[in-house]
C-alpha cells in the first residue's frame, strides 16, 4: 500500500514538474524585461471539437467554455486580463461566420497583470488589449522563481501534511 501511494505521488510531483518547466520556457522571449512571454495561439492553430473551439501550442492547451456556432476563425481580435495583480487570460477571435459571437479561449495558467503600452483599463478591472497582430498582446505568466530539480524538491514543494 505504502509503495502504490509512493509510485501516485511520484507520478503526481513528476508530472507537476514537467508542467513548470513547459511554461517557464517559452519560444519568445522579451529582450526588455528578460520575462518569459507567452502569447495568444494564432488563428490557425485553432480547432473545432463539437461545438468548442480548442488550440495546443508548445507551452499550453487553449479551450472555449462556450459553444459555438461559428464554422471558421477569420482573425485575432485581441485579450482580456482580470484579476488583481496575478489573473487569467481570454484570447479573442472574431468569428468566420457572419453574425456569430466571437470564439474565446482560455487555458488554465495565471497570468502577471499587463503593464505594456498596449494594454489599457476597461471596465470591472478589466484589461483589453485590441489589436489583430498577436504580438501586440505580450502575456507574462505568474512562474514561480524557482523550479524543483530534485524529486525530494518536487515531494517538498507540493506541501502536503505529513
Amino acid at each position: 500500500m505504502k509503495t502504490q501511494t509512493l509510485l501516485i505521488l511520484t507520478t503526481l510531483a513528476i508530472s507537476q514538474f514537467s508542467q513548470a518547466s513547459t511554461v517557464s520556457y517559452s519560444n519568445t522571449e522579451n529582450a526588455q524585461s528578460q520575462e518569459t512571454v507567452l502569447y495568444c495561439p494564432d488563428p490557425s492553430l485553432l480547432v473545432k471539437k463539437n461545438l468548442k473551439w480548442e488550440a495546443t501550442t508548445r507551452t499550453s492547451v487553449w479551450k472555449s467554455s462556450e459553444s459555438s456556432f461559428a464554422d471558421s476563425v477569420a482573425s485575432f481580435s485581441g485579450v482580456q486580463w482580470q484579476g488583481v495583480k496575478v489573473g487569467q487570460i481570454t484570447c479573442i477571435y472574431k468569428s468566420g461566420t457572419e453574425g456569430v459571437f466571437p470564439i474565446t479561449l482560455q487555458n488554465n495558467h495565471l497570468f502577471k497583470q499587463p503593464n505594456q503600452k498596449t494594454w489599457s483599463m476597461g471596465e470591472g478591472g478589466v484589461m483589453n488589449c485590441v489589436s489583430n497582430k498577436i504580438k501586440d498582446c505580450p502575456l507574462l505568466p505568474n512562474v514561480k522563481d524557482s523550479t524543483p530539480t530534485s524529486t525530494r524538491e518536487v515531494f517538498e514543494s507540493l506541501d502536503i501534511n505529513r
